[in-house]
């Protein structure tokens, strides 16, 4: 979201259509996999709307950081964690 836009409702009007359009589509959960520093600001909308938080070090490419996070919202009362599972984004980018 750009700066001039921040403060407005936008992004949780937006997180609150997404999550209802994921639910009404019968999906058991949402998830969310981004880097807590470089979309920082992000998290905090995510934290707001996923029920966990979950620290993803997964041994690839990509988390060598270990800044990256796996945010979980569910829509049955079976409430699975990610549990770190490999989500195979080495064969989605070129390092």
């Amino acid at each position: 979201m750009l700066p001039e836009y921040r403060k407005k409702g936008i992004a949780s009007k937006s997180m609150e259509f997404i999550i209802e359009d994921v639910k009404k589509q019968g999906f058991k959960n949402l998830r969310v996999y981004t880097d807590r520093v470089v979309n920082h600001e992000s998290t905090f909308l995510y934290n707001k709307y996923f029920d966990i938080c979950e620290d993803y070090t997964y041994p690839d490419k990509i988390s060598k950081t270990n800044n990256f996070v796996v945010f979980s919202k569910f829509f049955t009362k079976e409430k699975l964690k990610w549990n770190n599972y490999p989500l195979g984004e080495d064969d989605n980018y070129e390092l």
